[in-house]
């Protein structure tokens, strides 16, 4: 019986596989079996054997990706795009009443005082005067900025950088002028912001067993006396849901309803929560839309350029992201903060 007759009669069994051993074995078959296979005892008397359905076992060890592949055999999975962090959301200038200069310097008159001196008249008789006193403010329009560097050749080769840098740039500048219409102390080059201005809060009365509700709704009414209507709230993120999670003596939740819809509102108003640290155990009342207005004299952009000191020369790429802003508008009597519970607070 020759060797392809007995070829045609070897069957896999069990973890046996050898249905073209005796042609993948050899040396001029590189890509045949692997050469422990062929060198099997089994494998050699099947070669030599004219015995018909002839079976035969190979053990087989396990083959591993650790170490029995080499190379780059298996090809990788690479993601589109870059992961980039998490970030805050800004809120400020969606609660504040916007505007726009085409100059450096924002004067605004601000009536002081109103003196009423009308009165009924009787026949032939002098008319009383009343009085009206103003004061001219002014507000300096500054410059939110900063720059980075980056090789002309990464830019070229990775795509996707320049639009993440763009936005990340962007992102970076209206954080800055976030912190800047809140927080601003007015010297040097910084903006005067909403808080440095605030009115100290004192409560009309007190509630019994008073509550971060009962602080809101307190801040509200000195609001109202001052004749400026509360817009909004801001506070903690920690701190509101305190509040929504508050229970009667049920166990009912006063205020949250876990399966509806609705945005955060409390008193009729929105409450806008956040993670800024320094509103953590306080908050913030006020006229937004009236008490704050912020005027855009060049808008946020992002400039690029290859001519900064020796970048020609060493072809690196500076981009810049800037924006020129002014904040104005009176808001001594327009807002108010407190830490909740009477706490003390401090910025």
């Amino acid at each position: 019986m020759n060797l392809k007759k007995n070829k045609s009669r070897i069957r896999r069994t069990g973890t046996t596989c050898c249905p073209d051993a005796i042609t993948k074995c050899g040396p001029n078959n590189p890509n045949g079996w692997p050469t422990g296979w062929c060198q099997h005892e089994n494998i050699k008397a099947i070669n030599t054997s004219i015995e018909g359905n002839k079976c035969f076992s190979v053990s087989v060890n396990a083959v591993l990706t650790t170490h029995n592949i080499t190379g780059n055999i298996i090809a990788s999975d690479r993601l589109p795009g870059i992961d980039v962090k998490p970030k805050q959301c800004l809120f400020i200038r969606d609660l504040i009443a916007p505007g726009k200069t085409v100059s450096n310097t924002i004067y605004w008159v601000q009536q002081t005082g109103f003196t009423n001196n009308a009165a009924a008249v009787a026949e032939n008789t002098t008319k009383p005067y009343s009085d009206i006193a103003f004061a001219e403010k002014v507000t300096p329009v500054r410059t939110l900025a900063h720059m980075f560097k980056a090789s002309k050749q990464i830019l070229a080769d990775f795509s996707q950088l320049q639009s993440m840098i763009d936005a990340e740039m962007r992102y970076g500048l209206k954080y800055v002028e976030e912190q800047e219409i809140l927080f601003g102390d007015g010297t040097g080059a910084h903006l005067r912001g909403i808080i440095p201005q605030e009115s100290k809060f004192k409560a009309e009365f007190k509630v019994d067993k008073q509550n971060g509700i009962d602080d809101l709704r307190l801040a509200m009414l000195q609001a109202q006396l001052a004749r400026f209507p509360t817009s909004g709230h801001v506070l903690h993120f920690i701190d509101w849901a305190k509040i929504e999670l508050s229970k009667d003596t049920l166990g009912r939740y006063i205020l949250a309803n876990p399966s509806a819809l609705t945005g955060p509102t409390l008193w009729g108003l929105p409450i806008v929560a956040t993670e800024t640290a320094a509103f953590k155990g306080k908050f913030l009342t006020g006229a937004f839309n009236a008490g704050a207005q912020l005027f855009d004299r060049e808008e946020t952009n992002v400039v690029i350029s290859s001519e900064n000191v020796d970048d020609f020369e060493k072809n690196m790429i500076s981009i810049c992201c800037e924006e020129r802003v002014g904040a104005s508008r009176e808001t001594s009597r327009s807002f108010f903060l407190r830490g909740f519970h009477g706490s003390e607070r401090t910025w």
